[in-house]
């Protein structure tokens, strides 16, 4: 009884010892896999750790390559610095021309043009217009004009030339003189509506700024070329020259006188072509005289 009493004891305890080690086994697997967990968590932080820093170092490297060639350039000066900062009260004049050289549009970076400020363009004297009251090339280019823009301009000078710019009186010859005609000044209240259209149209077609370089200069030379400031008259005069009749205009402005011969395609300062567009020769049908014999000369 007692030998079997030690056996179940035996018994009992080993049964005991191997649930106390499977559940030591149990606890020790569990404790394995976070164990794991924790470990791959860590290297997965650890890989994204070194992804960071190379970039950074990527960065960093880019970094100083950008200042080294910043410090290879000569130094920028405390004014330039300023404008650059967005400081652009202080008008360094000088700051501003080192900057548009850095930058290779200085006054000297082209064999085409000079670079100037676009306020310089009120000093500098340029026809606006030609003669026969178009646009001058040199405003198209100066002021930048685009093909609309000039073809808005074009149609407010036309506008401009419409209505009753002449007033013409002839007179009947008399001696010597074959014919005779008188251009006066127009009405005043008219050249003023004419010249506040024009201004307005031009002020829409190429902006308020542009068009104070342009009108006044513009106006000028359009009204010289449509009409006088004061009266004008031109006379036809017979005359001989070395035996031959001859033909010569004599116009008359004020005290100034101006004289010529009468020859082809060759006109005094009076709007003759406006008169008659056919030139000497319509007048002298119109009126009924004789070219001389000298007029293809």
């Amino acid at each position: 009884m007692k030998k079997l009493f030690l056996a179940l004891m035996a018994t009992c305890l080993g049964a005991a010892g191997f649930a106390l080690f499977y559940h030591q086994a149990g606890k020790s697997g569990a404790e394995t896999d976070m164990v794991m967990g924790h470990w791959r968590s860590a290297t997965n932080d650890l890989v994204a750790t070194q992804e960071a820093v190379s970039l950074l170092r990527v960065e960093t490297q880019e970094k100083r390559e950008r200042l080294r060639q910043i410090n290879g350039q000569s130094n920028i000066s405390p004014e330039m610095l300023e404008i650059l900062e967005g400081n652009k009260s202080s008008g360094h004049a000088m700051a501003w021309a080192e900057l548009r050289q850095r930058l290779g549009i200085g006054w000297d970076a082209s064999p085409d043009y000079v670079l100037v400020n676009k306020q310089a363009i009120r000093d500098v004297w340029f026809n606006k217009l030609y003669y026969d009251g178009n646009l001058s090339d040199d405003t198209e280019k100066l002021l930048s004009l685009s093909p609309e823009e000039q073809k808005a301009v074009r149609s407010a000078l036309a506008a401009a030339k419409e209505g009753q710019w002449f007033n013409v009186k002839s007179s009947p010859p008399s001696g010597d003189i074959v014919a005779q005609y008188t251009i006066g000044p127009p009405d005043p209240a008219f050249a003023a509506g004419q010249s506040n259209a024009f201004a307005a149209d031009i002020n829409t077609a190429i902006g308020a700024e542009r068009a104070s370089y342009f009108l006044p200069d513009a106006w000028r030379e359009f009204m010289s070329d449509l009409a006088p400031s004061e009266a004008k008259t031109m006379s036809i005069r017979q005359t001989d020259v070395d035996g031959q009749p001859d033909l010569v205009s004599e116009v008359t402005q004020g005290t100034n006188v101006w004289t010529e011969p009468i020859r082809y395609a060759t006109y005094p300062n009076f709007p003759v072509l406006k008169l008659f567009p056919g030139g000497w020769q319509a007048m002298a049908q119109s009126v009924g005289f004789k070219l001389p014999p000298g007029f293809q000369k």
